[in-house]
């Protein structure tokens, strides 16, 4: 597993590459690729806070404003991108776990609230000891 610093802390699992998965069994490579879905969700909630404090070449703020509307648009896209949710309404109507690699539905909207609400890249890490995923 690489680390990178960002902002003064330590993210780890930021970069997991293609070598690091080779020559294991397809259930542990699923199990790295979502807790690195689920890392992604939740440094797009990182972005989304900090989104209006950011600004643009020429000084004006990227985004004006985060709405409700805006977090509810986000909670509801990951909902309908985990991979319970896809496995019923596209795959047959089973839902097998194994097969996740993005991670479930409710996994994917706690990750993107913990970003959004901790706007801290380091509480994003879906890698360390104990983490609970969700």
């Amino acid at each position: 597993m690489l680390q990178s610093r960002r902002r003064g802390g330590v993210v780890r699992g930021q970069v997991i590459n293609q070598a690091s998965a080779q020559g294991r069994p397809q259930a542990e490579r699923n199990r790295i690729s979502v807790r690195m879905e689920l890392q992604a969700d939740c440094y797009a909630g990182v972005w989304a806070n900090h989104a209006t404090q950011t600004t643009t070449a020429s000084g004006k703020p990227l985004i004006t404003q985060i709405t409700q509307d805006d977090i509810q648009a986000g909670l509801d896209t990951a909902s309908r991108i985990g991979d319970d949710f896809i496995q019923t309404n596209l795959g047959g109507g089973q839902v097998n776990q194994s097969q996740f690699t993005h991670g479930s539905s409710a996994q994917r909207e706690k990750w993107l609230m913990t970003g959004l609400r901790a706007g801290d890249p380091n509480q994003c890490d879906t890698f360390a000891r104990g983490v609970n995923l969700g």
